[in-house]
């Protein structure tokens, strides 16, 4: 695929899906966090969690295609940082990402999300280094295949 921007917005979106099955087993399975990504769009979208299956299903859309926005991002550095150690530099990527929405939400305070407990924190660090290993494989994967 030539498209830098379409390849960009599909690996994001599939490594968004990716970082939500995560978010789902941490939250629903296994009780470990508080928060998963989808609170976050929800918070930013509602002003709070969601309440509802409609609500968490929008909040999701929401929480997919800020993933997308972010792969778009990352196609678009990915020039001008080369793609040596693709899988590293998506990592990082992420991380850097989420510490930043992290910061963001207790510089402003933001309620709901501003104070999290280290499973919280812990959980959230995983999926954002599932996304970050996701998006270059997936990028990659779409500009082998010409898909």
């Amino acid at each position: 695929m030539k498209d830098r921007f379409t390849r960009g917005f599909i690996a994001g979106a599939v490594g968004g899906g990716f970082t939500n099955i995560f978010g789902y087993i941490s939250f629903n399975v296994f009780n470990f966090t508080d928060l998963r990504f989808l609170d976050y769009a929800a918070v930013a979208m509602f002003g709070r969690k969601s309440e509802n299956l409609l609500e968490l299903l929008f909040a999701l859309s929401g929480q997919i295609a800020f993933s997308a926005l972010l792969g778009v991002i990352f196609a678009f550095l990915l020039p001008y940082i080369s793609s040596v150690h693709v899988y590293f530099k998506g990592w990082f990527y992420s991380v850097t990402v989420w510490f930043a929405i992290y910061a963001v939400t207790v510089l402003f305070q933001v309620p709901a999300v501003s104070e999290v407990n280290l499973n919280t924190a812990f959980s959230n660090l995983i999926a954002a280094s599932i996304y970050g290993i996701v998006l270059p494989y997936v990028m990659l994967w779409l500009e082998k295949n010409n898909v």
